[in-house]
């Protein structure tokens, strides 16, 4: 590849995570293997996202390649022991095969590994009795492998991204905007406008009703699953739902475990304590809570299985009021303000504090982090209704450009970007009392226009977030209200139905085909557009689904109808149920097996529908079955989490015979009895599962 070359590709990688396109960024590292993202490897290390762990390295080394098999062999041995501490027999079985052609490596250990096959506790072998956590087991892992890729030979030259001039894409858009804004009268001429009769944003109607437990304070949705959001409550409970299942999936309420004594007699006096504030990173791999006292949660997120807690922080004296993540030099940062009248950045895997702002007179209320070209910086917002930028690794250097213009309102005020982060939007209370949403130029620090449409007086700060860098969504006197960026007037307002609080939290999932809405009754709504409405429609069931700590009736009286029941019109045998059609992408649901050794020739679901059997291009036949658990009650095939391999108990796998047929001509099938009949030339294969 040519200097230029490399040299475009660091700017398209600049311009990716400018404009927060991570995923899109690191397909493209591995695509193009210029440049290996380490901070984002070891992130996912420590999350135990093994199988994007194992894919991102192999976009880089060879699995065959004695100079990469140590790297691989540390990757699969925590795999292979975590594999082991959750009994995961058959798992631990498929990874020592997969570390069998690595043996030469370590002999030893491999021998060991084997060995713990036959421990109830793989942790009463002599050597791993001090082996500690599985966090413990994580950051020890993370180091070895770290060293490992830092004296590859291949690698080591692909770990640093060059120091970029301003002149990346994102910079040049900015700067041709700025040279035209003098002969701009009307700040929105350059924005593309739609009628309204084009409008893609969720319809005024609640797709579903889903009851948590307690009052939402708080929401975000995953930035890598477009139908996982998160939930905080007034209890300081979160939950994790999936919206696709209707399902609440993961659930954990506020537990302290190592308060200081001032936190604890502050507890002590007032035991009560919520989640000010929940959200996600940009990886969808980390999310933390603010609480309102003091601390602060991180947890990793391994999709449906697995949701562990990270670290606890006790960040501030008095509420922690938000949070934030940012990676404005590699390493992941939290970012929180709280009621002590402070910013701190916390690095996210020691929790060691490398930052501390003081300027503000008031408790600080939001923080918004921020890049643009190479300049990484921190917006907040206090109590007073001031507005401050801080810059990284600069003490003190909190300033409002000495503007009066910082001073907003009466509050703090919420700030959002849009997603290319070339427009800054904010929203408060003004000292009549009357709430404000406008866009403000952050480079001279004055306003570019305010949005009409609030109309009462407001006892707290709106929530609003912004849909595909086009529509403002702001809630307010018991409704919705949404806004085109390029009109001053309101587009449309909902009620959802109804029973919306005064100031509802809003929040769209990425792509802005969902927007759920906090109610006054413990429940959160789901609104959904065309995109969006095929993911929720499964018969005539209704659209109300139930927590663990409520039991809602339909307007008959009767208990709602639940995902995986049967439609009453269905349970008449001569009528049978019309299929769905499939139209658009959305109703696609795609899954990717845990398995990336050979090309799959042929696919087929079992006959109970809870698997799939699947022809590999070596001949070999691998039977995938989902098992049934709290999330999966019905144990059938679902795109939502992965199937387990299934493996015989005497360690075999289903093989053919290939000799030098082409698997192609083969084909595999299932019968009623648990049979598995897979035909190959003049000869008939049966294996018992």
């Amino acid at each position: 590849m040519s200097n230029s070359d490399a040299e475009n590709l660091h700017l398209v990688f600049q311009y990716l995570r400018e404009t927060n396109h991570h995923d899109a960024c690191h397909r493209l590292e591995r695509e193009t293997q210029i440049f290996f993202d380490l901070p984002y490897f070891e992130g996912l290390v420590l999350a135990g996202a093994w199988n994007d762990a194992e894919w991102y390295l192999k976009g880089f080394a060879e699995l065959d390649e004695n100079r990469h098999s140590q790297i691989f062999f540390e990757l699969y041995k925590i795999m292979f022991y975590e594999a082991l501490d959750r009994s995961d027999t058959v798992k631990a079985v498929e990874i020592l095969r997969n570390i069998r052609p690595f043996e030469a490596v370590n002999k030893e250990v491999f021998a060991e590994m084997c060995r713990l096959l036959s421990l109830d506790n793989f942790r009463e072998h002599e050597r791993l009795k001090d082996l500690g956590d599985m966090n413990s087991m994580r950051q020890e892992t993370c180091r070895e492998i770290a060293k490992l890729i830092k004296a590859n030979p291949v690698l080591k030259d692909k770990l640093k991204f060059p120091e970029m001039e301003p002149s990346s894409p994102h910079a040049m858009i900015d700067h041709n905007i700025i040279a035209q804004e003098p002969q701009i009268e009307n700040p929105f001429t350059d924005y593309c406008c739609f009628p309204s009769d084009s409008f893609p944003l969720p319809e005024p109607s609640a797709s579903m009703e889903l009851h948590g437990g307690s009052l939402v304070s708080t929401m975000d949705f995953s930035p890598k699953y477009p139908t996982v959001l998160l939930v905080g409550t007034n209890t300081g409970e979160i939950s994790v739902w999936d919206l696709t299942a209707r399902e609440r999936i993961h659930h954990r309420n506020c537990e302290i475990e190592n308060a200081s004594e001032a936190f604890q007699m502050a507890l002590a006096s007032d035991p009560t304590i919520a989640a000010n504030r929940v959200r996600w990173d940009s990886n969808g791999i980390i999310f933390g809570v603010a609480f309102s006292k003091n601390i602060v949660h991180l947890h990793n997120y391994i999709g449906r299985h697995e949701l562990t807690k990270k670290s606890e922080i006790e960040a501030h004296v008095g509420g922690v009021n938000d949070i934030a993540f940012s990676r404005p030099h590699g390493p992941l940062y939290v970012i929180t303000c709280g009621d002590d009248k402070t910013i701190k950045v916390w690095d996210a895997e020691s929790t060691s504090v490398l930052q501390t702002f003081e300027g503000h007179s008031a408790p600080v209320g939001s923080v918004l982090p921020h890049s643009r070209r190479d300049r990484h910086f921190i917006l907040s917002s206090s109590m007073d209704g001031r507005m401050k930028e801080w810059l990284y690794n600069v003490p003190n250097s909190g300033t409002d450009n000495g503007t009066d213009n910082a001073t907003i309102g009466k509050s703090f005020c919420t700030m959002a970007y849009n997603a290319d982060g070339t427009r800054l939007f904010i929203c408060g209370i003004r000292e009549d009392g009357l709430a404000y949403l406008e866009q403000w130029d952050d480079r001279k620090w004055n306003k570019v226009c305010s949005y009409v449409g609030f109309n009462s007086q407001c006892d707290g700060v709106p929530q609003f977030d912004i849909a595909n860098s086009r529509f403002l969504a702001a809630g307010e006197e018991h409704m919705i209200k949404f806004w085109d960026m390029g009109h001053f007037d309101p587009l449309t307002t909902t009620d959802a139905e109804g029973g919306l609080p005064a100031l509802p939290c809003v929040r769209f999932n990425k792509s802005g085909s969902l927007l759920a809405v906090s109610t006054n009754d413990n429940c959160f709504k789901v609104l959904a557009n065309d995109d969006a409405q095929q993911l929720f429609v499964v018969g005539n069931q209704s659209n109300v689904v139930t927590g663990p700590y409520s039991e809602p009736k339909s307007k008959n009286g009767e208990s709602p109808i639940t995902r995986d029941a049967v439609p009453e019109e269905l349970n008449d045998g001569s009528r049978k149920r019309k299929p769905m059609e499939v139209r658009k992408p959305c109703q696609y649901y795609s899954l990717r097996l845990p398995d990336r050794v050979a090309k799959v020739e042929r696919m087929v679901y079992t006959f109970s529908g809870n698997g799939i059997l699947s022809l590999n291009s070596d001949g070999v036949h691998k039977l995938w079955k989902w098992q049934k658990t709290e999330a999966n009650k019905s144990g059938q095939a679902t795109a939502t989490f992965p199937p387990l391999l299934w493996t015989p108990s005497s360690g075999m796998m289903m093989n053919n015979e290939l000799g030098n047929a082409n698997v192609g001509a083969a084909h595999c099938c299932t019968a009623k009895n648990d049979t598995v009949l897979c035909p190959h030339l003049a000869e008939i294969h049966l294996f018992s599962i």
